[in-house]
This record gives structure tokens, sequence and C-alpha cells, in this order.
């Protein structure tokens, strides 16, 4: 006796997935070379049976899933996630760690995207074994996320500091809420340049209630505190030599020097390792700024269903 194949009543959502077609042809042309994933497509459409000792030996991993496994135009998915070929899984892992975020963040970001058996266990081999991951390791903390009462909603309260990395300065713009943070290249630390950044993303995000800064001179003069009383938000300046009255922006600006020195080492694109950043889930969290900040994930290069890019309360 066999199980009928649920991929009859499943609905065709690749053809409204946010994959380029370019990418999904390669999925869809490297699942066809796949001898394992062949087996399956073909077990898939033709029904399970009642027991695992009646499936082939290469397909057996995916028995426990079976009533998850789909096929749907030329590519297999377990639920929403796209089953990815053997050929394809290496370049899966490296996008994954572009940003080179904790192992455990790396792993629960691609497990709601793409699936393959023993995923976790290779994507966390892969990352503990990243040379540039290791030279940039320091020894084990717990992430620093609020040091402010959790405000109400997001990007409610901000804060704001400047950084240099190779003799060139950034301004760093972070949500308290959600730990989403901007970052800008400041052609110079004029008061006037700051605040024409900041209101690129109050533009974007709304004005938010209170800006958090530490008390450098770009921060504490009369055409800030004019800017802030224009722009009608209450700012809060940390007092000298207590720095983690700030401690939120702070923190931004550790994580944003390390992955941006990661980048440069291995000459990726820093915009890149930010989207990846921004979409890897916060270990204490399990959801990513960007989800607590817009309700959603924004697409990456890692292949994601449309569904997986919906807003979650989707009206």
């Amino acid at each position: 006796m066999t199980r009928t194949s649920r991929c009859l009543s499943t609905i065709f959502n690749i053809h409204h997935c946010p994959v380029s077609e370019r990418q999904l042809n390669e999925i869809r042309l490297a699942t066809q070379q796949d001898p394992s994933l062949t087996k399956l497509m073909h077990q898939v459409m033709s029904g399970w049976p009642d027991t695992p000792h009646l499936v082939l030996p290469e397909i057996r991993p995916y028995f426990s899933y079976r009533d998850e496994i789909t096929a749907q135009d030329g590519l297999l998915l377990r639920g929403e996630r796209i089953g990815i070929p053997l050929s394809m899984r290496n370049a899966v892992k490296i996008k994954a760690n572009a940003g080179h975020m904790a192992v455990n963040s790396c792993i629960w970001r691609d497990r709601d995207l793409v699936y393959w058996p023993g995923m976790s266990s290779e994507i966390s081999l892969f990352v503990e074994n990243c040379e540039t991951c290791a030279r940039h390791t320091s020894k084990k903390q717990p992430e620093t996320l609020f040091l402010h009462p959790v405000p109400d909603r997001p990007w409610q309260k901000v804060g704001i500091d400047i950084f240099t990395i190779k003799s060139r300065n950034y301004l760093v713009t972070v949500d308290y809420l959600s730990n989403f943070y901007e970052v800008d290249f400041l052609p110079d630390t004029l008061a006037s340049t700051c605040i024409s950044k900041i209101k690129y993303h109050f533009a974007r995000h709304g004005i938010p209630d209170v800006v958090v800064s530490n008390n450098d001179s770009q921060f504490s003069c009369r055409e800030f505190s004019a800017f802030a009383a224009k722009w009608e938000f209450s700012h809060e300046r940390s007092s000298p030599g207590n720095s983690k009255s700030n401690g939120v922006a702070e923190a931004a600006v550790k994580e944003v020097l390390k992955f941006m020195n990661k980048c440069n080492e291995e000459k990726s694109n820093p915009y890149l390792g930010l989207l990846n950043v921004r979409n890897t889930p916060t270990e204490s969290l399990r959801t990513s700024p960007v989800q607590r900040l817009f309700g959603r994930r924004t697409r990456t290069v890692l292949p994601a269903l449309n569904d997986h890019l919906k807003p979650a309360a989707d009206t």
C-alpha cells in the first residue's frame, strides 16, 4: 500500500516566487542532475510506502518528512523551504556566512528558507572552519541587546554614534527595539553633515521620540539642538565617563566594525554583508532586526519563497 502524494493538491507557489528565474533554473537543473534528488522526485510523484525499509537508502533520510515534501515545477520543497541539490550546497553555505554572524544565527536563518538532510551540522562545521571568522572571534559574551527600557514600538528610540575604520568616518544610527542599524559614510564630521544623514533615515523610518548620543561636539552643539527642536524629538546625551548610557549604539558600532573588517579582509561586498546581518536572527530572540523593525524579511541572495517575504500580519 502506498500513500497518495500530496504534491497534486499543492498550489504552485514557485510561480509566484521572488527568486530570480536564473537562480530557479540553476536549482532546477542541478536537481535534475542530482541522482538522489531524481529518485526522491520520482518517489514523491509516485507516492511513499508505509515503512522506511521499502525506500531506497539514498532517499531514506527524507522519509520522516515525507508528508512535508512536494514537487513543484522541477523543484523539491519541504514545506516552504526549497530543497538544495548537493552541487549547490557549498554555495548556499558561503552565502549564509556573508557578514560572518554566529553559527546558530546562520542556522536559524537558513532553516526558514532552504533544506537538505544534515544541513544544520554542515553549516555549523562550515562556519566553525571559516578562517576569517576565527581570526575575528573574541571571547564569547552574551549579546547586548537593550541597556535601556525596551521601547513600545520600532524606531521610537534610536542611538547615534560615530566610528572610524581605515581613516574613514561613519555614522551609525540604531533602533533600540529591533537593533536594526543604518551605516553612513561621512565625508567630514561636521554637525551639518551628520544631521543631513540622520534626516534621510527619519524620512524613511519616521521621527523617533528620543535620540541618544554621546557628548561629542557634533551632537552637543546649538545646530543639533535646533534640529531636535524643529523635528520635535527629545535628545539625550550620555555624560562623560558613562559610556553605557549610549551602550546600544556602541554595541552596534562594535558589530559593524567586526563585519566590515571581515568583508575588507575577504574583499567581499559590504552591502551584501550588511543585508545578511540585518536578516540574520539574533540568537536570544530568534528573529532578525528587519523582522523586528519591518515585520517582514527582506530579499537576499538566498532562495526564498514569496510567503517568507510577506509581512507577519499580512492583510
